[in-house]
């Protein structure tokens, strides 16, 4: 994703994007749509006529990451403007490469060009027995509060029972967080931890938020891995956003995508202890042998969008394995002397 462009029509109309260009839309063959990626728009001095969002061939949009996608969006006729669309690629496709420019245009103002770009590939899938854990993160157990985490980016450690927007916190246990906002009684999900530590997350208002990163390194080229974590939509309120969570595995570089997942809007919690997983499994490509590992809320916060987190696992994938039993050397002389 790269920066946000401006550009000004001699009437002194403007129309700015909060990104140039995406490139990490994916899915597997067979599935889809794709991860969603969020677009703000905004917009100055407009001369009154209609503000157009059209998304070019393959892909389509949407005013909410949970809502109805089209392939054009009308995005009002004030003066100014100020609002954030969802983009993704159309499921259905075939295996290969797809990219076309995304178009913002009307109010007076140049035509705002956003670039789009992503790849539909083959399935991998683990059907075989899991190796022990690459990465296995607990969040480990104690008293409250837990410690600031390392490998949490992109969101402020907060030391309360309940942070506020935009922070986390490590705890044990949820106790009349926002005046019920939160259920009550949500513990970690790690079976066997007593006073074991989840990580909370409240989303921060600006969509798009990362909030996990590590990079792990000494892996085998061709090895397929599962990526996965436990999650749990501690909102109470049905009126508020639902967290729409993204994994993504990327090269050595950070940049370069290897495989995505999206999970799509996170339905609250049923009850305290409905804890989902969620997973992503992949091959290493040739040549590789570190790669970056990032989880991200997609949602915007302010109401709803919040996300608990436990049991973050990096697992190689292994063949079947079976096990035959036999009867112990001296039972079966036993069953042959029975015999004669």
């Amino acid at each position: 994703m790269s920066a946000g462009g401006t550009q000004t029509f001699g009437s002194g109309a403007t129309l700015n994007t909060s990104s140039t260009s995406f490139s990490n839309f994916y899915y597997c063959a067979s599935s889809g749509p794709s991860n969603i990626n969020s677009l703000t728009i905004t917009g100055n001095g407009l001369n009154g006529t209609a503000v157009t969002a059209t998304a070019p061939t393959n892909y389509e949009i949407s005013t909410s990451s949970a809502g109805t996608y089209s392939s054009s969006l009308n995005l009002g006729t004030a003066t100014s403007l100020n609002t954030t669309i969802y983009i993704r690629m159309k499921a259905g496709l075939s295996v290969g490469a797809y990219s076309g420019t995304l178009t913002i245009s009307g109010g007076g103002a140049t035509t705002q060009n956003v670039s789009l770009s992503g790849n539909v590939s083959n399935c991998i899938t683990c059907s075989g027995s899991l190796g022990e854990p690459i990465v296995n993160e607990t969040f480990g157990t104690g008293s409250n509060p837990g410690a600031p985490l390392s490998y949490v980016s992109g969101l402020t450690y907060q030391n309360l029972d309940c942070p506020n927007d935009g922070y986390y916190a490590v705890r044990n246990v949820t106790n009349n967080c926002f005046n019920g906002a939160w259920l009550d009684g949500i513990q970690d999900h790690t079976p066997g931890d007593t006073n074991g530590y989840m990580l909370m997350i409240n989303a921060e208002i600006a969509s798009g938020s990362q909030f996990y990163k590590k990079t792990i390194t000494g892996l085998c080229a061709g090895t397929v891995l599962k990526f996965s974590a436990w999650l749990i939509n501690p909102h109470t309120n049905t009126n508020s956003t639902l967290p729409n969570v993204t994994f993504n595995v990327y090269k050595s570089d950070g940049t370069t995508l290897i495989a995505t997942y999206n999970t799509g809007p996170i339905a609250l919690a049923a009850s305290n202890t409905d804890w989902k997983q969620y997973e992503l499994t992949f091959a290493i490509p040739t040549g590789e042998s570190s790669i970056v590992l990032q989880i991200a809320n997609l949602t915007p916060g302010g109401l709803g969008s919040d996300i608990f987190v436990d049991d973050i696992q990096l697992r190689a994938c292994g063949p079947t394995l079976s096990t035959s039993a036999r009867l112990p050397v001296f039972a079966q002389v036993q069953q042959l002397l029975l015999r004669e």
